[in-house]
């Protein structure tokens, strides 16, 4: 507790010698399974000006320079500075070694993960995807600094570890119509709200004259805030995927969580696999997942195996959607599990979001004959059909016991994974819900046709 108080004071004066303004109410503040936070001691009006940073104190990918001499990309090449500042030239005029000790140990977001944790995150398609992607494209940029012979400017282990950080505490911001990276002092230590809930918000101003040292960063409270209050950014509509491969946590309920859902499409023994096929949305590709309907029955051994092999569908994206600006989480949450499909969103409603190209993946894969195939893609996407709603009730029940076992009532304290497995599982009871109530709409209003034509 001492040296960690040390390392705050130290980190005030440092801010004070960089020019970065802190309103007085503010507090930096140990957060119960988050790390460092910031609280307000006192009642701040909306609108007020907490914390204001200069360009020139903050580490921005667009002001790099030469400081990196082979061409990178932002993230990769703001690594490499991060890593120079903090490691290379700790004792320098130009340390940042007071801000950097405020930062947690080790490494950050997946970079850390134990075997264990991979092992246990195996069931998210997503964040396996999103991991695989980030850590192929940091090799190649190492490979790059090898090449160009600057393998000197650091080692293996410091740009992994820059890198952690820089994905844990950069932050895409529009600095006069460009996005740029920043890692912004102070303001790094803002934890995470979803959009809407968050009570504080972070903009670039830039300045009035030419000089790039009047230019700021500054963050503002959007509501008024009592006494206690902990200052909450939203990093972006993210979900758990996101969230847990940069910042090494998860949201449930998490309103802007989403997943790829496995749609199967085709076997070995669909006469009209080619035209599903060539029929598939543009940006879609085949994804050889679970085996595809009706191969179990593909005869023997070995035919089952080759019915496998050709087995294919795809993965398409399901997100929650909120109807209007900002609810609080529980009634939103709620109000989706409980409205019939035919009723409009009311406000503070969270709902599936069941987007027209899922529709027309559903339509290609329920089609039982080419007639029909060619019939569904004439029409727009929706439930136009009890076979797509059924396709979709399956792939959702598929996903949900694929998932593994998880508490869905002891998640105060749980692990991320736990927490990432009950939104994931939420998201997936609702499409199925969802589906189910579309296959009883159409249902009752095939009754209602069949009742008219008796008549």
């Amino acid at each position: 507790h001492v040296q960690r108080t040390m390392c705050i004071v130290a980190f005030h004066a440092w801010c004070r010698c960089a020019g970065v303004y802190v309103h007085e109410a503010l507090s930096i503040e140990e957060e119960a399974g988050a790390g460092l936070g910031v609280r307000s001691r006192t009642a701040l009006s909306a609108g007020e000006v907490l914390i204001t940073v200069p360009r020139s104190a903050a580490l921005v990918s667009g002001d790099i320079g030469n400081e990196v001499p082979v061409p990178l990309s932002a993230v990769h090449a703001l690594a490499v500075c991060l890593a120079r500042r903090a490691v290379v030239s700790a004792d320098g005029e130009d340390s940042i070694a007071p801000w950097v000790a405020t930062w947690p140990s080790g490494l950050q977001g997946h970079w850390g993960f134990s075997a264990a944790r991979t092992e246990a995150s195996r069931w998210n398609f997503e964040l396996q995807a999103l991991v695989e992607q980030q850590r192929t494209a940091a090799s190649a940029a190492y490979a790059q600094l090898h090449e160009a012979g600057r393998a000197e400017l650091l080692s293996w282990e410091s740009f992994v570890w820059a890198l952690g950080h820089v994905g844990a505490r950069g932050a895409s911001i529009d600095m006069s119509g460009e996005r740029q990276t920043a890692i912004v002092p102070f303001v790094d230590l803002l934890n995470h709200r979803p959009l809407g809930d968050q009570n504080a918000t972070l903009a670039y101003e830039p300045a009035q004259s030419a000089s790039l040292s009047d230019d700021k960063f500054v963050v503002r409270a959007t509501v008024d805030l009592h006494a206690g209050d902990e200052v909450h950014l939203c990093y972006g509509p993210k979900d758990n995927a996101e969230l847990i491969a940069a910042y090494g946590f998860a949201l449930y309920p998490n309103p802007h969580d989403r997943l790829l859902l496995y749609v199967p499409l085709t076997s070995a023994s669909d006469p009209i696999r080619a035209q599903r096929v060539a029929m598939l949305p543009r940006g879609l590709q085949l994804s050889r997942g679970r085996l595809a309907r009706g191969a179990e029955a593909a005869g023997s051994a070995a035919g089952s195996g080759e019915a496998e092999a050709a087995a294919a569908g795809a993965r398409v994206n399901v997100e929650w959607r909120r109807c209007k600006a900002s609810v609080g989480e529980e009634d939103g949450f709620a109000s989706a599990r409980s409205t019939d499909s035919g009723e409009e969103c009311g406000e503070g409603d969270v709902r599936v979001d069941l987007c027209e190209e899922l529709w027309m993946v559903l339509a290609l894969g329920s089609a039982a004959s080419a007639e029909e195939l060619f019939a569904a893609m004439l029409s727009r996407g929706g439930p136009h059909s009890r076979a797509a709603c059924a396709l979709l009730e399956e792939s959702s029940e598929a996903a949900l016991a694929e998932l593994p076992p998880h508490p869905r009532d002891r998640l105060v304290d749980a692990d991320l994974i736990d927490l990432a497995l009950a939104a994931r599982a939420e998201l997936l009871l609702c499409v199925s819900e969802e589906a189910r109530r579309f296959i009883d709409a159409i249902s009752r209003t095939l009754r209602t046709e069949s009742d008219g034509l008796e008549h």
